[in-house]
């Protein structure tokens, strides 16, 4: 488009003559190309989108905002005008009021883009799908997806900010089929990074078939009350995305969550759990220079020993606390960045030979099925059945249900062994508190 820093500056000049008080906005480009598998063919597809977002404040704190075509900028900031004529008045609103450039060296621009040719991309999916099926087993391998996309983001304010940062992203996808007699089953795994070395060379083709064809041998054990829970780095990282939206501040003083369940400052989970959520790691898939509303992020726990420690914040409400926003403002809402769970000392394969009792190890399990009010869950599992290095067998589509709070409680171990997976670092959990049944 042929776009830069200085037709934003313009746009802040036009909001001022027409009597804003404050003034935001921010602008992207974002560019991708993706390749799918669909039997033996391959096929490719790409496209691109620009946005800009403004925000106008005028008397009384009242802001409007309007979202559309970066070309249609004077008409977008005459739609925030108007917005703001019916918007309620807010003492706390207004810009952020920059404090300090976005720092370098965040790692999330991939120099290695514009070398990239279409083998190496092809070759992601190709690779991956081929390690797939290479287990034995009754396991059909696609589709398979390799997508990647560039991001040019722009952001001024009448605050002093007038920023500028580029990000790439790769993300790689594969499902694999296992017939059963009670139906197929089907396992699926993404992995993402900012630079292509760190997407092609996770073998998750191969990860997906070693998972598929761990649970074809049936275990002779029926699944049925209480058991000791094995969740590997890949179970735990949902469960973590999910319980971290819960900390925002609106939801603390609501207390509308499971972290209502014992008063701020007190231990609600076991006190070896400390989660920091860092929005400047390097390379992190959620890693941003800034967020939307102009502010860098910090790193800051928000789980200590079992106490909620931190709270996300936009800029209007940390105003109203005399504090600093905390960076993690996407579109109207805030959003958890890259989180890091703390691990143990020893790995899943040295705890599993220490157990006192038998061990469902849960191959993955998805997080629709948890209620952020009250913590209970019920969601249907696949996983291997252990006792001590001894596999017992697979069981699949069992009930596995609870209290995440309760579990959390009663964390037995975590593994020193940790994996990225997508925005989480997480390490192996052994959790009592759970129950399953077929």
């Amino acid at each position: 488009m042929g776009r830069n820093l200085d037709d934003l500056q313009a746009l802040a000049s036009e909001a001022r003559n027409r009597g804003a008080r404050g003034f935001e906005a921010l602008e992207t480009e974002r560019a991708g190309l993706t390749w799918v598998t669909r039997g033996r063919n391959i096929d490719r597809s790409e496209g691109s989108e620009q946005s800009l977002t403004v925000r106008v404040w005028v008397e009384d704190g009242r802001r409007g905002v309007a979202h559309g075509n970066p070309e249609r900028q004077s008409e977008l900031l005459a739609h925030a005008f108007v917005d703001a004529t019916s918007a309620p008045k807010d003492p706390h609103g207004g810009p952020v009021r920059p404090g300090g450039a976005p720092p370098r060296g965040l790692g999330i621009d991939d120099p290695r883009h514009d070398q990239l040719t279409e083998e190496d991309r092809v070759d992601v999916l190709v690779s991956n799908q081929r390690a797939a099926v290479k287990e034995q087993g009754p396991v059909i391998a696609g589709p398979f997806l390799y997508r990647e996309s560039r991001e040019l983001r722009r952001f001024v304010s009448n605050r002093g900010a007038s920023w500028e940062s580029r990000s790439t992203l790769y993300e790689a996808s594969g499902e694999v089929t296992l017939a059963t007699a009670a139906g197929p089953i089907r396992l699926s795994d993404r992995v993402a990074g900012r630079s292509f070395s760190a997407t092609a060379c996770l073998p998750f083709g191969a990860m997906l078939g070693r998972r598929a064809a761990a649970l074809i041998p049936d275990a002779a054990i029926a699944p049925s009350g209480p058991i000791r829970v094995l969740l590997p780095p890949r179970a735990v990282a949902p469960i973590l995305s999910w319980l971290a939206t819960a900390f925002t501040h609106q939801h603390l003083v609501d207390g509308d969550t499971l972290l209502s369940r014992v008063p701020l400052g007190q231990p609600l989970f076991h006190r070896r759990l400390h989660i920091v959520d860092d929005g400047l790691a390097p390379g992190g898939l959620r890693t941003r220079a800034f967020d939307d509303r102009g502010v860098v992020p910090e790193p800051m726990p928000i789980l200590r020993e079992g106490c909620v420690a931190g709270r996300y914040l936009d800029p209007e409400t940390a105003r109203t606390l005399d504090a600093r926003p905390t960076g993690h403002t996407d579109g109207e809402t805030l959003r958890p960045s890259n989180l890091q769970l703390n691990g143990g000392t020893r790995s899943i394969h040295a705890l599993l030979g220490e157990q006192d009792q038998m061990v469902f190890e849960v191959d993955a399990l998805e997080t629709s099925g948890f209620d952020l009010a009250t913590g209970q869950f019920d969601v249907v599992v696949n996983g291997v059945l252990h006792e001590r290095h001894k596999t017992l067998g697979a069981w699949r589509g069992v009930h596995l249900f609870g209290d995440i709070v309760t579990a959390l409680q009663q964390v037995a171990a975590a593994s020193s062994d940790t994996d990225r997976i997508l925005d989480v670092d997480a390490p192996g959990l052994f959790l009592d508190g759970l129950s399953v049944r077929a």
